[in-house]
């Protein structure tokens, strides 16, 4: 949402990021030269103390969950250091978030790229070309990164001024089976419906067009790689055209 105080710094340009910058906040102009698939991941983690029983919430900002130092006094809690608390998550009661990991870079160039986090609406509302201006915070990034990509990763509070491109493409066009996959084991563990018309439905949720999925289960399903029966002794299967089916098997 624009805001009607005066304009603050000039932005930073990928290329200009550096150790400097990291731990406070940080504006950057730049394009977003690459998406993944959005996801639903925890953005208020509860946790409940093993030895007093008492909850306790954290705000999670990283891909690696993170616990509470302690079961707090302040909130009621028994004072426990963590190893003492043995926290347990509780994921009925957690809050849960949008999340996609988005590549951004320069205007005019993409050797160099930084890796960038967008939450809530903003998750899947930007696509590949936007020219827009990204304000967060900038941390330290560790693991294997790719060629150009920088050490850093930025955690966008706000995006704006966004300038879509032309020829929209808000997803990439290659499904990763592993989701497809993920999909069905996780509603089998439930005991849920895996048929065709439920895993697509259920990979549109998470921004994954129904175009895309539909051409990816086919592919897995006439290769075999599906196998497996689902609940009840139903197969999953493949919708044709004519409206008959084609039996296919889940993992």
């Amino acid at each position: 949402m624009a805001s009607a105080e005066s304009p603050g710094p000039t932005p930073f340009e990928v290329s200009e990021l550096d150790d400097s910058r990291v731990g406070g906040p940080i504006t950057v102009s730049a394009r977003i030269a690459d998406v993944s698939v959005k996801k639903i991941s925890i953005q208020v983690a509860v946790f409940k103390c093993g030895k007093c029983g008492r909850l306790a919430e954290e705000v999670q900002t990283t891909e690696q969950l993170k616990f509470p130092l302690n079961c707090s006094p302040t909130w009621g809690g028994c004072g426990a250091k963590r190893r003492e608390a043995r926290f347990k998550l509780l994921e009925k009661e957690s809050v849960y978030a949008e999340r996609q990991r988005v590549m951004l870079a320069d205007e005019k160039h993409e050797d160099t790229q930084v890796q960038a986090f967008l939450r809530g609406q903003a998750a899947g509302s930007f696509p590949i070309g936007t020219q827009a201006t990204f304000k967060g915070r900038l941390k330290n990034r560790a693991g294997k990164m790719a060629r150009g990509e920088l050490p850093y990763s930025l955690e966008v509070s706000e995006v704006t001024g966004a300038k879509m491109p032309e020829q929209v493409v808000v997803y990439p066009k290659r499904v990763d089976p592993q989701v497809i996959y993920n999909i069905i084991v996780e509603r089998q563990r439930r005991g849920e419906p895996t048929n065709y018309k439920v895993i697509v439905d259920e990979a549109r949720k998470i921004g994954l067009a129904e175009e895309d999925v539909r051409a990816m289960l086919s592919k897995l399903l006439k290769e075999g790689k599906l196998e497996g029966q689902e609940k009840g002794e139903r197969r999953l299967k493949e919708e044709k055209k004519d409206g008959s089916d084609e039996d296919g098997r889940v993992k």
